[in-house]
Parts: structure tokens; C-alpha cells; sequence
């Protein structure tokens, strides 16, 4: 289902039909009617697309809600996450088991696997729908990029600062400790080195 082409059945299993999806090992075109895709982002096992007016859609592995539908079931084609349709979004970004998009207005928002604190809510818990990032927006951070890893996300904002959360057990957050953060902490060692950041990769 990651490839956004449909599921074909295969003989085999103790009915007679087992549900597969094929393996591409040549490019093949995902066509979206009406949907002209200007970026997309993989995941682990899901893909985000986004579309020329804002619009983003999903498809892969539904676990943990990492596709924002709102449950945990997979889809084998591209579908609009409903809960992102008042927003305009303009970045979009896969983690393993979570995602992370930006909209025009600099407002972070994370859904899926919220293991140790990935998803910077102050908590654990998976989510099913993108929300909001808070702590981003009560300090008036308004981020411009962003990334996710296995399990850690951050973001770099409009004043080149950088907020790094979720599992820094090696240091990947660049905070100065080897902590789980479970909300978004700022990375203050490249502010006082004068150093502003417009792009990060996790």
C-alpha cells in the first residue's frame, strides 16, 4: 500500500485468495485525478503527498495513526486527511511510525506513534489526527522546515532558531542531554554561536 497502488489477490491461504501488495522494482505512475502533487515524503511504511492548493493526502501503514484518518487501518490508494482541510500546508514530512506538517502560517502540527515523545505534546500517546504542536505556538515559533526520525522530530523557524523533541538518548537532540524531551526544547548552543538555521535533517 506504500506505493499507492492497489491490493491484488494471489492464490494460496485456506481459502484459496490471499491478499498481497506487489513489490515495484521499476518506477510505476501513481495517477491522482484532478491532483496536481508538487512533494511527497516516506515514511517507514506510509508516504504523505502534497498538493499544489495545500492539500495533503496519505497511504501505507494506518498503525498507530500515522496516516491522520483518525484510525489505524492502512490504505492501499492516496486519501485526503480530512482534518487538514481547513489548513494550508506547505511542508510535509514522514517519520517512521509518525508525520509532521507545516502550514503557510509557520504552525507545526504531528500525528502517529508518539513513543517517547516524538510527537512533542508532552506525552506518549499516539494521536490519530494532526494537531498542533502548543509549545511552538505560545512562544510564537513559527517554523519554516522541519524532519522526523525513527524517533525524534524537530523544526527550524522563521528567526533561524532550531526545537528538537522526542528521544535524545545519543545526543540527537543537540540540547545538552541525553534525555527523552516530550515537548518541543529550543537548541540554544547555535543561537549563541550566532548561528541561524534554515533547513535540518533528522
Amino acid at each position: 500500500g506504500e506505493l499507492g497502488q492497489p491490493i491484488t489477490p494471489a492464490a494460496g491461504g485456506s481459502g484459496g485468495q490471499q491478499q498481497h501488495t506487489p513489490i515495484w522494482s521499476v518506477p510505476s505512475p501513481l495517477r491522482l485525478p484532478s491532483v496536481f502533487v508538487t512533494s511527497a515524503s516516506c515514511g517507514g511504511y506510509h508516504t504523505l503527498l502534497l498538493s499544489s492548493e495545500g492539500m495533503m493526502y496519505s497511504f501505507g501503514n494506518g498503525l498507530s495513526g500515522r496516516l491522520g484518518h483518525g484510525d489505524t487501518r492502512s490504505s492501499d490508494f492516496p486519501q485526503e486527511i480530512e482534518a487538514l482541510r481547513q489548513v494550508h500546508v506547505k511542508r510535509v514530512y514522514s517519520g517512521w511510525a509518525h508525520s509532521l506538517c507545516i502550514d503557510r502560517d509557520g504552525c507545526c502540527y504531528t500525528w502517529g506513534n508518539g513513543g517517547n515523545g516524538r510527537l512533542g505534546h508532552g506525552n506518549t500517546r499516539n494521536l490519530w489526527r494532526p494537531r498542533v504542536v502548543d509549545v511552538l505556538v505560545r512562544v510564537r515559533a513559527r517554523a519554516v522546515a522541519g524532519s522526523c526520525s525513527f524517533e525524534h522530530s524537530g523544526v527550524c523557524c522563521r528567526d533561524g532558531a532550531v526545537w528538537m523533541w522526542g528521544l535524545g538518548e545519543h545526543g540527537q537532540l543537540g540540547v545538552g542531554s541525553t534525555e527523552v524531551h516530550t515537548k518541543p526544547v529550543r537548541v540554544d548552543a547555535l543561537l549563541e554561536q550566532g548561528v541561524r538555521v534554515g533547513s535540518l535533517a533528522c
